[in-house]
């Protein structure tokens, strides 16, 4: 038994591998099916799509045997992915110094034919096989050749289109989040503007509506008023800034504050009041 070397460009093209991200993925029916058919045609009772990684061996479909992994060492594809251009063709194992010691031939399952088909990247890198084998010596005919051939292009076809789902899908969610963080902004954002509109219609101090509101809510009252205009009271607080020079303006405010707690329990719903300015009101 011969082990497989390390093809030339090994970190360029286990790079090209985990991008497919299918390493340790769930079987798939579309796999098996390609595998079905290979077997088929080449008339042999096992058959699987394998990809080579650092150290192992991995099957994305496997027929005819069980299992989910084998070393690298031992793994006929692992020679296969040495040419990527040719088709790797073991008619007896046992014959065949880089296999006849292999623990496969030797152990179960005892292969003996051996066929596979490298699987290449879009950039050309063997990743694995799609491969067929059998437990007696056989030949594959030119037919079967060309026919497993254009069955591994499929299989990388079927990995390209995979890897293209899972981009399109991966937009997709990015384009969602974005979606839903702009919602988000936009909501903040009206919010916001309701707050500062709010503050430039409230006297920060009294908590009473300032004079620019008291100037809309005044016009549309007159608009609306028809034959009963509306009623409005000025009121003023007497000697304010004796209270200012003497008590000081902490004090003052309070004084603000109570008179606007006052005139808010006075209106209760049927109209408004609103602090004109200085110790003013309206």
């Amino acid at each position: 038994m011969i082990k497989p070397p390390i093809p030339a460009h090994e970190a360029e093209r286990l790079a090209a591998l985990q991008r497919y991200r299918i390493l340790d993925t769930a079987r798939d029916q579309e796999f098996d099916d390609l595998v079905t058919i290979a077997r088929t045609i080449c008339n042999t009772p096992m058959g699987a799509v394998t990809l080579i990684d650092r150290d192992r061996q991995w099957f994305k479909s496997l027929q005819g045997l069980e299992g989910e992994q084998t070393p690298r060492d031992d793994a006929f594809c692992a020679h296969t992915i040495l040419a990527p251009q040719e088709l790797t063709v073991v008619q007896d194992a046992r014959d065949d110094a880089r296999f006849s010691g292999n623990p496969s031939v030797v152990g179960d399952p005892h292969i003996r034919f051996y066929a596979g088909a490298p699987l290449l990247s879009s950039d050309g890198y063997a990743l694995g096989s799609l491969c067929v084998f059998d437990s007696v010596p056989a030949q594959l005919a030119a037919p079967q050749a060309n026919a497993l051939r254009a069955l591994s292009r499929q299989v990388s076809r079927m990995m390209e289109m995979r890897l293209l789902r899972m981009q399109i899908d991966h937009h997709q969610d990015e384009h969602d989040w974005y979606e839903a963080r702009l919602a988000e902004y936009y909501q903040q954002l009206e919010q916001a503007n309701l707050e500062l509109s709010e503050q430039t219609r409230t006297d920060p101090l009294t908590g009473l509506s300032n004079r620019r509101a008291l100037t809309a809510a005044l016009a549309d009252a007159i608009e609306r008023a028809g034959e009963v205009p509306p009623a409005v009271a000025i009121v003023d607080i007497d000697h304010f800034k004796m209270v200012n020079d003497i008590h000081g303006h902490a004090e003052g405010d309070v004084v603000l504050t109570e008179l606007a707690a006052v005139l808010k329990s006075q209106f209760a719903g049927r109209g408004m009041a609103a602090r004109y300015g200085g110790e003013e009101f309206v």
